[in-house]
């Protein structure tokens, strides 16, 4: 919970350096596209001008080994889109720090 917590607020604050650093080296970009293209694509939005708010709700997390899979509603609201989804993010534990691996919606 704490890693997706910290996820969240570096979304919300817009940071995007520290928002990516949450991501996993063999992170699953979405219909396979380049991740470099897909980093691009999430430092134009996270970055433009205007607040943002991520909010985490309902989680439940699910443990096995050095993998995680934790489900929630996310809300999220900006000064162009306000919206709440259902939301999966799966983690992998490296050393003490647990990073995204896989992320649907959704679910």
């Amino acid at each position: 919970m704490k890693a997706a917590e910290a996820w969240a607020k570096a979304w919300s604050t817009q940071d995007v350096k520290g928002y990516l650093s949450h991501y996993d080296r063999d992170f699953q970009v979405p219909n396979n596209r380049p991740r470099q293209e897909w980093e691009r694509e999430r430092e134009q939005r996270i970055a433009r001008p205007g607040a943002i708010s991520v909010e985490i709700e309902n989680a439940r997390v699910s443990l096995n080994g050095d993998k995680a899979t934790l489900r929630f509603r996310q809300h999220y609201r900006s000064s162009g889109f306000n919206g709440s989804t259902n939301k999966t993010l799966e983690f992998v534990r490296r050393g003490e720090q647990w990073r995204i691996l896989r992320e649907s919606v959704g679910n």
